[in-house]
């Protein structure tokens, strides 16, 4: 059984300060297409704070990319690339809501840049370059926007934060929200799931030896929801996988919420993740 078979039963909690240290690691500095994952449960509403961030943004000087909270319940992608300015899009007014888990992702393909929250495409913006600006070069971070002369903190909750070098499609984003990853997955590059519930140090399971460190968060038992995995000889690798377990796991979820009597149905379906 894999480190991942199992649902998780912790994630990092953040009160304003801290952060987990990603470094600056050369497989971190995607050339262009990206993709950015997260799950997060927000307790308080901070312009500029951190979900992820590799942002170098101090008024004259300019790199990389995040996803920050916008403070005004949303969250906003920031991208730099080597033809523009830094570029900020924000999800919207009213798409975060407090204390409720919520996955936000950002994706750039080199003509588009986009926001998702849950699952659905809140808003685009048109974006033609042909690389990311990585100059100066800068931190990445969970949990924190930190910059030569500012620095923003997260309030709330992370997990299963995910770097991806390629644009992963909507269907893509919103189909593999619930799932947890291997950490082999093709074009994933950094894959931190928070889940340890313990320790000073966030694996990376993409590269388990690479060490990051955790200031100032604490381990809470609280966690996003996740399917099942996959049972032995399912097919994933290639992305298409048979998820009638996965349906069969969303149905019980419902039904749970739903009064004595109610209707449930079942559905058997296949997924693109």
């Amino acid at each position: 059984m894999s480190k991942n078979d199992a649902p998780p039963q912790s994630a990092l909690s953040f009160a304003g300060r801290g952060h987990v240290d990603l470094g600056i690691q050369p497989a971190h500095a995607v050339a262009r297409d990206l993709s950015i994952e997260a799950w997060i449960k927000v307790a308080a509403q901070e312009d500029w704070a951190g979900v992820i961030s590799k942002i170098f943004d101090n008024g004259s000087t300019e790199s990389g990319y995040g996803v920050l909270l916008d403070g005004a319940s949303g969250v906003k992608c920031g991208l730099k690339t080597n033809e523009h300015q830094i570029v900020y899009l924000s999800s919207g007014a009213g798409s975060i809501s407090l204390n409720t888990w919520h996955h936000v992702a950002m994706t750039y393909d080199g003509q588009r840049l986009a926001v998702y929250i849950d699952g659905e495409e809140r808003a685009t913006k048109a974006l033609v370059a042909s690389s990311i600006d990585y100059s100066p070069p800068h931190y990445l971070h969970i949990g924190e926007f930190k910059d030569s002369d500012e620095r923003h903190g997260f309030t709330g909750q992370i997990s299963e934060v995910r770097l991806w070098g390629c644009c992963r499609s909507g269907d893509q984003i919103a189909g593999g929200r619930h799932l947890r990853l291997r950490g082999d997955e093709d074009e994933l590059v950094g894959y931190w799931p928070l889940d340890t519930g313990q320790g000073e140090v966030a694996r990376n399971a993409c590269d388990e030896a690479q060490v990051c460190a955790i200031a100032d968060a604490t381990w809470v038992h609280d966690f996003p929801p996740f399917a099942p995995m996959p049972t032995p000889g399912i097919e994933t690798s290639t992305g298409l996988a048979d998820y009638s377990y996965w349906w069969q796991w969303k149905e019980k979820l419902a039904e749970e919420e739903l009064s004595p009597g109610s209707p449930v149905t079942f559905r058997r379906g296949r997924i693109w993740c």
